[in-house]
């Protein structure tokens, strides 16, 4: 079922999608979430990667390995090193990885209880969990 989510968007003329991650990449960003006790990017979540190196639909933004520069917006599309980054301060976010947003939510896949969470911005209330990242996705596709 993550194979259909993820070839659904790849081919739709609204997604912003990039070339797939490279294998150095993968294994650079989860030497870094290993590292700050983040544990590893999921299987699913790595099968988006190797088609996308992060995707941008609809004010879904998901993150991949590399910084990917979008001039003509005058932003710069982040990276999972780049977002975790700021995250680590912060006790809650221990086995976790933020790997995108939506507006005012965070998106980050949970270790402890191997589940994808949209959560508020600034109370972190879960909104809604999934346990695949399929799942997730055609829930945020319903939200937008």
């Amino acid at each position: 079922m993550t194979e259909n989510i993820i070839s659904s968007l790849l081919h739709d003329d609204y997604a912003v999608t990039f070339a797939p991650a490279l294998e150095q990449d993968i294994s650079d960003t989860n030497l870094f979430l290993q590292k700050h006790n983040r544990g590893t990017l999921p299987p699913d979540y790595l099968h988006l990667l190797r088609q996308s190196d992060g995707l941008s639909y609809n004010g879904i933004e998901l993150f991949g390995t590399s910084t990917h520069p979008r001039p003509q917006q005058g932003y710069n599309f982040p990276n999972l090193i780049r977002v975790n980054s700021t995250y680590l301060k912060y006790d809650f976010f221990q086995k976790k990885i933020v790997f995108g947003r939506l507006s005012e939510a965070v998106l980050f896949y949970n270790q402890k209880i191997e589940s994808y969470t949209l959560a508020d911005r600034i109370n972190l209330r879960s909104r809604f969990e999934t346990k695949n990242f399929a799942d997730f996705m055609s829930v945020l596709q319903n939200l937008c």
